[in-house]
């Protein structure tokens, strides 16, 4: 069977099939699905059929070829190929069908992070999908000197500081959309999401693992900065980060490097951070930070996902190799 991906609804195609066995029949002469569309084809040659896509009517008739019209598909490990097929930065897909967190549970396991939005009134999730590539830390990158400033350093021996992992993540997400709020004055972090992502925290599916990561005084437990983010296998991606208290320390830049190190230690192959913006800039060159083109992306991810860490991210920062000690709440 073959599939094709990233066709406009409404349209006609002339495909040309390759066939190994000259005396094979075409495959999909009699029918072909595309993208939960539905339409039919009439061999033209013996190696060329004519597809012809039923118009879709829906919210997103205007980027079809970018949409996913049939949330389905999400089941098959081999979608990656329409997500590297697509020629735009952004996917789309409505929000109906299934519950909320399956779609999220699937789409993430494919790499689409989901920010909620609406077309004519209508729900629908944007899915960042660079067209040259996504912005990453290659894990595999050898000698990455996490710990080589100064400021680094000393944040680690002032004994004032600790780390931890999914405190509580209703609370950390909380603390994202507060940071974002008053720093830019809108969010795409709504309390109805932060709803559904504290939820699937607490209940893992597919292979995804929502984490958040935060730096917190030690006598006082009060959160300084954190990262949010999901793992699927040794691949992870995260999709929010915030600092609460900014000054001369550095606090979210060190956050940023103690999970870098981290990740790497507990045999991590990709770190995904998004589409590539300024402040990235900053963990270029020695800390592997790069935009990776699409094909090496999604090739990477597809292996990695299924592919177990060494060892979890919370035994890692509770063994004592990590640059701050645990956090233990006071009782």
């Amino acid at each position: 069977m073959a599939t094709l991906w990233a066709l406009d609804t409404g349209r006609s195609y002339l495909v040309n099939v390759v066939v190994a066995n000259e005396d094979a029949p075409v495959p999909g002469a009699d029918s072909v699905d595309c993208n939960g569309s539905g339409g039919s084809a009439a061999a033209a040659s013996e190696c060329t059929v004519l597809v012809k896509l039923r118009k879709n009517n829906g919210p997103l008739a205007c980027c079809s070829a970018h949409a996913i019209l049939d949330v389905q598909l999400l089941y098959r490990d081999d979608f990656l190929h329409c997500v590297l097929s697509q020629s735009g930065d952004f996917m789309f897909v409505e929000q109906f069908e299934m519950p909320k967190s399956t779609l999220l549970y699937l789409l993430f396991y494919h790499s689409l992070f989901a920010l909620p939005h609406e077309v004519n009134g209508k729900p629908i999730y944007l899915l960042p999908n660079g067209t040259t590539g996504r912005f990453c830390l290659d894990l595999t990158r050898e000698n990455v000197a996490w710990r080589g400033s100064r400021k680094v350093r000393r944040l680690m021996a002032c004994d004032r500081f600790v780390v931890a992992v999914n405190r509580d993540i209703r609370d950390s997400l909380c603390l994202a959309r507060e940071y974002h709020m008053k720093q830019k004055g809108s969010t795409w972090l709504d309390v109805s999401y932060i709803e559904l992502l504290a939820n699937m925290a607490s209940h893992p599916a597919c292979g995804v693992c929502i984490m958040a990561l935060e730096l917190l005084e030690k006598n006082s437990g009060t959160v300084l900065a954190g990262c949010l983010g999901y793992s699927v296998g040794s691949v992870y991606h995260d999709f929010s980060m915030f600092t609460m208290q900014r000054g001369p320390e550095g606090f979210g830049n060190f956050a940023t490097k103690l999970l870098g190190e981290a990740l790497q230690q507990c045999g991590y192959n990709i770190w995904y951070w998004g589409m590539r913006l300024d402040y990235m800039e900053q963990f270029e060159g020695k800390y592997g930070g790069r935009v990776v083109c699409k094909s090496e992306f999604i090739t990477r991810w597809g292996k990695y996902r299924n592919i177990r860490p060494t060892c979890t991210l919370e035994a890692f920062l509770r063994s004592g190799r990590c640059m701050l000690p645990y956090f233990v709440p006071v009782e």
